[in-house]
């Protein structure tokens, strides 16, 4: 693997799904007292709320849709609460949309109304559990997006799909697709399916959600010299530090050969063979000694014949284990797990044994070579490995033979502790119509085994995932040219290189920089474009190092090494808390921190516990930050204020 395995687990936090069983108190409220609020006009400068921020949960669900101010009160939503990212908030907002709409009275339906309404909500209970929403990559503010660019629809516009309404998703999609849904009501067909099926045109725009924005934020490395005589080629993070390996002699303004360590503030050489052309591919560290053992091609000099080194890292200075002409063989992939370095490639003997063929191991207690397992044999070349646990997943172009037996093409999963063979991918042919598949480069995935990224017979590259290993399915990738690809960062998973996206003829330009799948219902999304191949990628210290032959990444001068965040959020710098809040000292409200000057009037609402608004009051004055609601018994309520498009929910009590 060519970066290493990060495991995270997302958590859901328990009091949100607790939220989500209490039944809204909006369904109570006098039809006409709903219509009246929903005439209000709101602020467009809405601030950002970031999901990671402890709110109350009411102000979260505002951020998602503003209909929320318009369709129930905050009362049972104060609860302080924060999500791990903004799909989780999304969630969650249509799971209670989802909820409230149930529980609401339906008597004035007829009985094919209510069957239709109880329907579209089953469907719109399938759209949250599937997590899969679209992605905000046309405007750096949130907005809905109806169906983004991998056709991956909002909620109504799923609902329509599943009722048989493409053709109007089509239309809306071509002529709205950022319109919100009050805006869409214009569509004639879209009021008169509501009716049809049992809602109201205010209930459709409150399941309608707001989408955030992609971020992607490069910076250079250092001084933005670059790498100078090579490339990288491969990042490990050990003990604090980021290992850079490849072919280089300069990084930045720092001159050091084929391997150096950055601690996030200087470099450090571990000087390679400076007597000799070539680098390191690979490395692999053992965590416990701090051993590095690497592999790559070096010669004594430029023209003359290359040699395959397989070599360690110890006591500040180097041991060279193997060197292998480069004409009996390559090396194509390096592990280190628990005292043994396994090495794959195409070779059909290695350190004087015709037993040890394409995947090797290395006792590093006793420094010696054996066979992974003399019951297999090996046809063609193993490309890549990954060790998850104590197993083993190899792929490549070729068989795993047993005797005359055929255990498995490509790929294969075996046992690490007794080296024993546990599955392998079908060799038979595929139901694509590519007629060759061969495995190129693995990653460990949640949710499926691993995802694999093979070669197809016409040069074209596809994602494999392989839940169980025999369960094989291949999508086709438009990449024209070889990529170095995989990658974990933050959850989301990277794939890089030199990548030529087609994206089904869209014309998005020539080199992907990496791509996110999972994000949308498809499974490729080109993020960011660079104008060259990225070889390397590491996650270390909360950023994403990258390095590659690219000059420009997004148009910005990069040189080979760039530091990027990479997030989805509503702006590189949303709010964290705001100042604006409510107080009382049992009779009057005092506003603390309202600006003196308002874009527009405020309005700070008062809900008795049942949920029913009972005092309102305009505010145009920024200087008039004490209110007397007399006519209200003593009580607690909940608050309400509206301020520029900045919503603050909370809850007061009143003396008399």
């Amino acid at each position: 693997m060519k970066t290493p395995l990060l495991i995270v687990t997302l958590l859901i936090t328990n009091c949100l799904i607790a939220a989500t069983l209490l039944p809204s108190f909006a369904s109570t409220l006098p039809q006409k007292e709903v219509q009246s609020k929903a005439d209000k006009t709101l602020s467009s400068s809405k601030a950002n709320l970031l999901p990671q921020v402890t709110a109350p949960l009411y102000e979260h669900l505002y951020e998602i849709n503003e209909q929320w101010l318009t369709e129930t009160s905050p009362v049972n939503y104060l609860t302080s609460v924060n999500f791990s990212d903004d799909n989780e908030r999304i969630r969650t907002h249509l799971q209670l949309v989802e909820g409230i709409l149930r529980a609401r009275p339906i008597n004035h339906l007829t009985v094919e109304q209510q069957q239709r309404r109880s329907t579209v909500l089953d469907y719109l209970q399938q759209y949250w559990h599937s997590g899969l929403f679209p992605i905000n990559s046309y405007q750096p503010n949130r907005l809905p997006v109806f169906v983004d660019e991998k056709n991956t629809a909002c909620a109504v516009g799923y609902l329509l799909q599943a009722t048989g309404e493409q053709e109007l998703v089509d239309q809306i999609r071509m002529e709205n697709n950022f319109a919100d849904l009050q805006k869409l009501l214009t569509y004639t067909e879209l009021p008169s399916w509501a009716a049809t099926n049992g809602f109201t045109a205010d209930e459709l725009a409150w399941i309608q959600p707001s989408y955030a924005a992609l971020y992607f934020d490069a910076l250079p490395f250092g001084n933005d010299l670059g790498i100078s005589g090579g490339q990288i080629l491969d990042m490990k993070v050990y003990n604090d530090e980021l290992y850079m390996a490849g072919t280089f002699s300069q990084i930045d303004d720092f001159a050091a050969d084929h391997l150096v360590a950055w601690d996030g503030n200087e470099l450090r050489s571990l000087a390679g063979f400076s007597d000799m052309d070539g680098g390191f591919s690979r490395i692999a560290i053992d965590e416990g000694s701090g051993d590095i053992y690497a592999i790559g091609v070096f010669s004594a000099a430029a023209g003359q014949l290359e040699t395959q080194i397989f070599a360690r890292y110890r006591s500040d200075s180097w041991e060279r284990l193997l060197e292998v002409p480069i004409a009996e063989g390559s090396f194509t992939d390096l592990l280190y797990h628990q005292g043994f370095c396994y090495l794959s490639g195409d070779f059909d003997s290695l350190a004087g044994s015709n037993l040890i063929q394409k995947l090797a191991v290395f006792n590093t207690t006793s420094d010696t070579w054996e066979p992974f397992n003399e019951q297999f044999t090996f046809t063609g070349i193993i490309r890549d490995m990954d060790i998850e646990g104590d197993s083993l997943l190899a792929g490549g172009k070729g068989l795993l033979l047993s005797g005359v037996d055929t255990l498995a093409g490509n790929l294969l999963l075996v046992n690490l502790e007794d080296r024993a063979f546990l599955d392998g991918a079908s060799v038979a042919p595929l139901s694509y119509a590519f007629q060759e598949y061969f495995l190129v480069d693995i990653m460990h995935n949640y949710g499926v085994d691993y995802t694999t990224i093979g070669l197809l017979e016409n040069g074209n590259y596809g994602l494999n995932f392989t839940g169980g290993l025999l369960n094989n399915y291949v999508e086709p990738l438009m990449l024209l040219e070889p990529p170095i690809i995989s990658g974990f960062y933050e959850s989301r998973y990277l794939f890089y290189g030199a990548l030529n996206f087609d994206l089904g003829g869209a014309g998005l330009g020539p080199t992907v920089l990496i791509q996110i799948p999972g994000g949308s219902a498809s499974l490729y999304w080109p993020l960011v474009r660079a104008n060259g191949a990225v070889t390397a990628l590491a996650d270390f210290q909360g950023e994403l190092i990258i390095a590659g032959d690219f000059t420009e990444i997004r148009g910005i001068v990069i040189n080979n090494l760039a530091r990027a965040d990479l997030l989805i959020s509503d702006a590189e710098e949303g709010i964290s808390e705001s100042l604006i809040s409510v107080g009382t000292d049992g009779r009057v409200l005092f506003i603390q921190h309202l600006p003196p000057v308002l874009a527009a009037p405020a309005r700070l609402e008062l809900f008795d516990m049942t949920g029913r608004q009972v005092w309102s009051q305009e505010i145009t004055d920024g200087t008039a930050t004490q209110l007397e609601p007399n006519s209200l018994p003593a009580g607690s309520y909940a608050y309400c204020l509206l301020v520029d498009g900045e919503l603050e929910v909370g809850q007061v009590v009143l003396v008399r």
